[in-house]
């Protein structure tokens, strides 16, 4: 199964829409207020150029990891300006330097200059879309939900999903956003399942 069929299978699923509608209802890290915020302030922080060198700061305050680094290059005012288009391997490597050298910053950096283009890509994405092309094996489920750096921040991964997304999107007609949330809770949903399993570590006496 390719990463387009996953999607697809995922967007089927009717318990997808169920696992999204409680998940909102819940919110209890305060997710998708995080979301909105950022996507209000964003447009207006890329009419300036000191604005969009804190953008990075602004996408890990929402993100479980610490910022590291953020190298500034001139050219990622005219890169983060430009409208659904696509980078050469210079032009991405420049972003990731200004990104802490991530593909899950640099997806979500892209997104929010550029919802209509670019989906969010983190460890819950990869989850869902890995579990479901590897056939949903239950016995393997806690391997994909382990946290596991290599795995997720992955150029070919990265850039397939975001390939996968987009035809989905265009031959669905749901936004890049609408499906990506499926996706997403789809993914978190099953972290929580593994999480439940995952054995009690029986404290010494």
């Amino acid at each position: 199964m390719s990463c387009k069929e996953a999607i697809y299978s995922i967007l089927n699923d009717l318990r997808t829409l169920e696992i999204m509608a409680e998940a909102i209802r819940e919110d209890h890290n305060g997710y998708l207020e995080m979301y909105d915020r950022i996507a209000a302030a964003v447009p207006a922080m890329m009419q300036h150029k000191s604005t969009i060198q804190i953008l990075p700061m602004v996408v890990y305050g929402w993100m479980p990891t610490i910022l590291g680094k953020s190298e500034w290059d001139d050219s990622i005012v005219e890169l983060l300006r430009r409208k659904t288009g696509e980078f050469s391997d210079e032009e991405m490597k420049t972003l990731l330097h200004f990104v802490n050298d991530s593909f899950i910053g640099v997806s979500k950096l892209l997104h929010f200059t550029d919802p209509e283009h670019w989906a969010i890509w983190d460890s819950n994405v990869y989850a869902a879309i890995a579990y479901v092309v590897s056939g949903k094996p239950e016995e393997m489920l806690s391997w994909f939900c382990t946290a596991n750096y290599g795995r997720v921040d992955n150029q070919e991964r990265f850039s397939e999903y975001q390939t996968a997304i987009r035809e989905v999107s265009e031959e669905t007609g749901l936004p890049i956003r609408e499906i990506e949330k499926r996706v997403f809770y789809f993914g978190r949903n099953l972290k929580k399942i593994a999480k439940k399993r995952k054995p009690a570590v029986r404290k010494r006496r």
